[in-house]
């Protein structure tokens, strides 16, 4: 009995220094845009904010803008952004054309990371200038486009659209990796 008991209090004791006790992931959006190919398995994939937001992905390509825009709150600020060096960025705004042409062009959308009010997401595109997507974006170093989508409540309140960042050390999709991943369609 007494065996028990020490090995129960030594394994509390064990538990909870601050050594070995776990500590919460922190709830922290992602600032900087990184590509699909570094996803590893302490992303949270497939949550419930990354399938309310492919919900509305959907209901954009069926439904239209309207359908759309019962999923964000009023004044939802959605933007693509273009780096388009030399020139500044521009930064355009996102609509349910804009998610018809990334659902018809593009492999996605695929969970990267999610936290308690935001999504991260990619789309691994088609980048011939024949894709829908093409009258919306030019890929320069990268076939994704990372949406990091904030939320309140249950509607999108802001999305961020954009290439993932070449960020040395940090993996890449080749330009190619749509047509590769299609080459035996």
């Amino acid at each position: 009995m007494y065996r028990t008991m020490s090995l129960a209090v030594g394994l509390i004791i064990l538990a909870t220094s601050p050594v070995t006790a776990q500590t919460p992931v922190p709830d922290k959006r992602p600032e900087v845009p990184k590509s699909i190919a570094n996803v590893n398995s302490s992303h949270y994939r497939n949550g419930p904010l990354f399938q309310r937001a492919r919900e509305a992905f959907f209901a954009a390509k069926e439904g239209g803008q309207q359908a759309f825009d019962a999923f964000l709150v009023e004044n939802a600020k959605l933007e693509l952004s273009t780096y388009a060096s030399p020139r500044p960025p521009k930064h355009e705004p996102i609509n349910a054309n804009f998610i018809r042409a990334l659902l018809d062009s593009c492999d996605g959308p695929l969970s990267y990371d999610e936290g308690r009010n935001w999504v991260e997401l990619n789309w691994v595109c088609r980048v011939d200038h024949d894709a829908p997507i093409a009258a919306y974006y030019t890929f320069r170093e990268s076939p994704e486009i990372v949406m990091f989508i904030d939320f309140e409540g249950n509607r999108i309140k802001r999305t961020e659209s954009m290439e993932p960042l070449a960020i040395p050390g940090v993996k890449r999709l080749a330009m190619n990796a749509y047509a590769v991943a299609h080459s035996k369609d």
